[in-house]
C-alpha cells in the first residue's frame, strides 16, 4: 500500500512485480551466461553507467521483450498489457515460443561480440536505446518470416542477423554512425540527433534492420 499517494516509478514497479510474464521472462534471462559472468542485471536503475558493476538493467531487459513480441507498440506501454497493435491479446503459447527466439537473438549477439559486450562500456552496446532498438529488429525479423520459414530456418536467420550486428563497431566515434539518421557527429563522437528517446530508438533500430537487408516493421 502506497501510503504517500506518490506515483510509483516504473522500474520500481518493475522490481516488485512477480506476475507480468514478460518481466519474468527479462528476469530469466539475467540467467544467460553473458549477463550472469558479466555483473548480472540490476533491478534498481534504467540504464548501464561506464562504470557500473552491472552490464544490464530489469528495464532494459524487459523493453527489448515487449519490443520483440509486440514491436514498438507494445514497447511504449509502461502497463502489464499484452494487447497487441492489431487488438489481439497475445497468448500463452505464443508468447511461449517467442521467448525462445527472443532469448536466442539476444544472447548469440552478445556473444558474437565477445569480450567487447562488457569490457568498455562506453559504446553503445549496453545502452538502453540500442538493445531497444535490438527487439525491434527481432520483431521485424519475425514477422516478416514466421508464416514462410520453419522453424529452423526462423532460428537461422536470426543467428545470422545477430552475427552481422555484433560485428558492428559500438563506440561512439565509430565513423559508420554517420550513416544512421538519427546520430549526428558532435565533438570526436556520434549522438542522438533526435528530440526523444522514441524516434532515437525507432531510428537505431531502421538503421541495423537495413544492415541485415530488412525494412523495420513496428
Amino acid at each position: 500500500i502506497n501510503f504517500t499517494q506518490t506515483k510509483v516509478q516504473p522500474r520500481h514497479a518493475m522490481r516488485l512485480n512477480s506476475t507480468d510474464p514478460i518481466i519474468n521472462w527479462a528476469r530469466d534471462m539475467a540467467k544467460m551466461p553473458v549477463i550472469k559472468n558479466n555483473g548480472g542485471m540490476n533491478e534498481n536503475k534504467n540504464f548501464v553507467s561506464k562504470k557500473a558493476p552491472h552490464i544490464t538493467t530489469l528495464s532494459i531487459m524487459t523493453r527489448y521483450c515487449r519490443g520483440f513480441v509486440g514491436g514498438d507498440y507494445l514497447q511504449r506501454k509502461t502497463t502489464a498489457s499484452l494487447t497487441l497493435k492489431d487488438g489481439r491479446e497475445l497468448s500463452k503459447d505464443e508468447l511461449d515460443s517467442k521467448i525462445a527466439l527472443g532469448t536466442l537473438f539476444f544472447e548469440q549477439w552478445a556473444n558474437y561480440q565477445g569480450e567487447r559486450f562488457h569490457k568498455d562500456k562506453t559504446g553503445y552496446q549496453t545502452g538502453s536505446m540500442t538493445i531497444q532498438a535490438l527487439g525491434l529488429v527481432g520483431y521485424t525479423i519475425l514477422y516478416k518470416n514466421e508464416l514462410a520459414k520453419t522453424d529452423t530456418e526462423l532460428l537461422d536467420e536470426l543467428d545470422r542477423c545477430a552475427k552481422i550486428l555484433a560485428l558492428l563497431n559500438y563506440a561512439k566515434d565509430a565513423e559508420h554512425w554517420g550513416r544512421c539518421r538519427v546520430m549526428s557527429k558532435r565533438g570526436n563522437g556520434f549522438y542522438n540527433a533526435t528530440q526523444g528517446g522514441s524516434g532515437f530508438r525507432v531510428g537505431l533500430a531502421d538503421y541495423f534492420c537495413k544492415l541485415v537487408g530488412y525494412n523495420l516493421v513496428y
